[in-house]
C-alpha cells in the first residue's frame, strides 16, 4: 500500500468507522465485564450461604444410623377396634357464664368504665342534611388500656 492510497478520503472514512465500531466494541466488552465479575460475586456468596459452614450442621459418620423416611414393609394394619351401640338423644345447650351477649362485651359494664365517642356523618351537617335520612346507628365496641387500668370506647 502506498502512501497515495492511504490518503485518500474513501480510506479515511473507513477507518473513522472502523474506530468507532472498535470503541463501541470496547466499551460493550468492559460492560459484560463488569457484569461478569458482579455475577460472579454473587455466586460465590449464595455458595457461601448454601454450602458454607453453618452452627446448625452437624457430619454423619454413617446413613445406617439416620432411619429411612420411607420404610420399604408396609406396618400392618391395626386390629379393628370394638363398637359399642348409643341411644340417640337430645342435649339442651346452656349458655356458658361469660359469653359475649349482643354488645359483644364479656365483662360487667359496672366494673369497667365506658366511654361513649358518639361521630356523626359529615354530610348531616351541610346544606343538604335534609335530603338525607339515617337508617340506623352502628355501635362498635374496643377495649382501651389506659395507664394502670382499662376503658370500654362506645
Amino acid at each position: 500500500m502506498t502512501s497515495a492510497q492511504s490518503s485518500t478520503p474513501g480510506n479515511r472514512d473507513e477507518r473513522a468507522l472502523l474506530r468507532q465500531a472498535l470503541s463501541a466494541l470496547e466499551a460493550q466488552n468492559q460492560a459484560l465485564q463488569q457484569q461478569n465479575q458482579s455475577l460472579q460475586r454473587q455466586l460465590a456468596w449464595f455458595q457461601r450461604q448454601l454450602f458454607g459452614r453453618k452452627s446448625e450442621q452437624r457430619l454423619f459418620d454413617s446413613v445406617a444410623e439416620q432411619g429411612t423416611l420411607f420404610p420399604s414393609e408396609p406396618a400392618p394394619a391395626p386390629p379393628p377396634s370394638e363398637t359399642v351401640d348409643v341411644e340417640a338423644h337430645q342435649r339442651r345447650k346452656n349458655p356458658l357464664a361469660g359469653t359475649p351477649g349482643d354488645s359483644g362485651l364479656r365483662f360487667d359494664e359496672s366494673k369497667v368504665p365506658v366511654k361513649t365517642i358518639e361521630l356523626s356523618a359529615p354530610e348531616l351537617s351541610g346544606e343538604q342534611a335534609e335530603e338525607y335520612q339515617i337508617i340506623r346507628y352502628d355501635t362498635t365496641y374496643r377495649l382501651a388500656q389506659r395507664p394502670g387500668s382499662y376503658v370500654v370506647l362506645k
